[in-house]
């Protein structure tokens, strides 16, 4: 029913209940509604249909709000407000090769990790006088896990004499899945509030829009001093994820005239006259962190408890859950607080004791500790990085 406290709707045991309530009104209190009665099967028949009829009202009463609505119709949300859902895309890296001098590397290398993610040049490379040299590449797959870390690329796809080494000396950057529905919300509501003319929250708006981008945080300076790094009247806009170029073009298309920016990374901006402006900002380092839980259990736990568990802990760390879905979870050098975790196991059916639960960036040395991040970092996570053992009680 629709009344001034919103929509409530009957259930299947609400609608049997109201067609019995009428037929012993028309047909007498001793009418027999039974399950196996004639007239009892047809009420039951047409209260499963017009229970699915509620909920599809449900549904549309739903999708009428941000907040409440799920899939297409959250993309049409975002239509409106000219925010379209981020599509999966390609991760990109920048590989360092060592080969005979002077030897060409045509457009179209592939090299890998040892798990086999591909990567392919985008254009040629010849190396110089020792042999060395460094080429931008992206990965042959789109999704976030071709965001491989620093150092594992190091697998010549197609090996030839001239060719003796590769390495990513950073890690790739800008691989995503396609938006899930949480953060999709997300982003249509922080878009909401910067419809303001606040010149932060529409810097975080447009650079938290940009394919690729999981997180971001500005420090503002308005003094006269230099602090945390920072240039007087500037402000330093520090990302996870995204590619450089975009998020440059997003920065020099929300910053107002006059305001500085820093950070280690520059992007030259063309204005409508022709004439060029750097824009610096930086980018934030992921850091892995890894888990181990032991658990005691009953017979409750559920056949997939032990991916409940971790898609709970990558819901408050930040990745990607078994499902596809990526979550943000802790922010741009936000800690990670220990005592936080016990929720995310408890809160299994069936979990009766945790006997062990340690974390760490080190998988050799992991802690029953909170974990800070270090200066322009954020922790995430990831399924292959928790353990879970498990023990029937």
């Amino acid at each position: 029913m629709l009344d001034d406290k919103g929509l409530k709707i009957l259930t299947y045991a609400d609608l049997l209940t109201e067609m019995e309530s009428k037929s012993k009104e028309l047909f007498g209190e001793n009418i027999n509604l039974s399950s196996y009665t004639p007239l009892g099967i047809l009420l039951r028949i047409f209260s499963w249909f017009l229970a699915i009829i509620w909920q599809v009202v449900e549904n549309v009463y739903h999708s009428s709000f941000i907040k409440d609505s799920e899939g297409i119709q959250l993309d049409r949300h975002g239509r409106n407000r000219a925010i379209t859902r981020n599509p999966a895309s390609e991760s990109t890296v920048f590989l360092t090769i060592t080969g005979a001098p002077y030897y060409t590397i045509p457009i179209g290398s592939y090299f890998e990790t040892e798990d086999e993610i591909r990567f392919m040049t985008i254009y040629e490379l010849t190396l110089d006088q020792v042999g060395a040299g460094t080429v931008e590449a992206v990965s042959a797959e789109r999704g976030a896990e071709n965001n491989v870390l620093a150092n594992t690329i190091v697998v010549i796809s197609e090996p030839v004499e001239e060719l003796y080494s590769v390495t990513n000396e950073r890690e790739a950057a800008g691989g995503s899945n396609q938006e899930s529905d949480v953060s999709y919300r997300e982003r249509l509501i922080q878009g909401n509030i910067a419809q303001n003319n606040a010149i932060l929250d529409a810097i975080y708006s447009r650079v938290r829009n940009v394919n690729g981008v999981v997180s971001v945080k500005i420090k503002n300076n308005n003094t006269m001093d230099i602090v945390d790094g920072v240039p007087p009247k500037s402000l330093n806009v520090i990302v996870v994820g995204g590619n450089d170029a975009e998020v440059g073009q997003a920065i020099y298309s929300s910053v107002a005239a006059g305001v500085g920016t820093s950070g280690e990374i520059t992007y030259t901006a063309t204005a409508a006259d022709g004439n060029t402006h750097e824009i610096h900002f930086s980018k934030a380092i992921s850091t892995l962190v890894y888990f181990k839980v032991s658990v005691t259990v009953t017979e409750e736990f559920p056949a997939d408890g032990v991916g409940m568990i971790k898609d709970n802990i990558i819901s408050y760390i930040g990745g990607n859950s078994s499902d596809g879905t990526n979550y943000t979870g802790l922010d741009l050098s936000e800690e990670l607080i220990y005592t936080r975790l016990f929720h995310n196991v408890y809160s299994i059916p069936g979990v009766e004791n945790t006997t062990e639960l340690l974390a760490g960036v080190n998988q050799e040395n992991m802690t029953a500790g909170n974990i800070s991040p270090g200066l322009n970092s954020v922790l995430t996570t990831s399924d292959a990085a928790i353990e879970v053992n498990v023990t029937y009680a």
